[in-house]
């Protein structure tokens, strides 16, 4: 637990999240793309959070717009995609995960996925409680 992720599984976690960052800045993702970008922002706060990584909150605020503005597009006209600027906004915290993921212990990655779980899970439980329907 106080070694990094294996070099090949950091690698094709990071290709994945590239691809699902062009996916969007192409206007080919879905809500799924989304999701993912959503999960990575949450992640990069929480690993430098447990002393991995610096992120302003600046880039924080920055890319919650983006990927923000990207789910509101694509909730009202089906397009799920990134501009320019929402682009060059998230762009940063895909390259500060990449290296979160080569470096960070995966007992530090163990914790910062436990803590999204929870987050999702008391996020699902508070829409069911105003009457929001739970995400697919």
């Amino acid at each position: 637990m106080l070694l990094p992720l294996p070099r090949a599984d950091a690698n094709a976690t990071a290709l994945r999240i590239h691809i699902t960052l062009d996916l969007l800045r192409r206007g080919q993702g879905n809500l799924h793309s989304v999701h993912l970008l959503a999960d990575v922002l949450l992640l990069v706060v929480l690993i430098a959070d447990l002393g991995l990584g610096v992120v302003t909150q600046a880039q924080i605020r920055a890319a919650e717009i983006a990927i923000g503005q990207c789910a509101e597009c694509g909730h009202r006209t089906g397009q799920w995609q990134l501009d320019q600027v929402g682009f060059a906004s998230f762009a940063p915290m895909v390259t500060i995960y990449d290296r979160q993921l080569r470096r960070a212990p995966l007992s530090v990655l163990s914790l910062a996925y436990e803590r999204l779980r929870h987050f999702r899970a008391q996020s699902r439980v508070e829409r069911q409680s105003r009457g929001g329907r739970p995400e697919s």
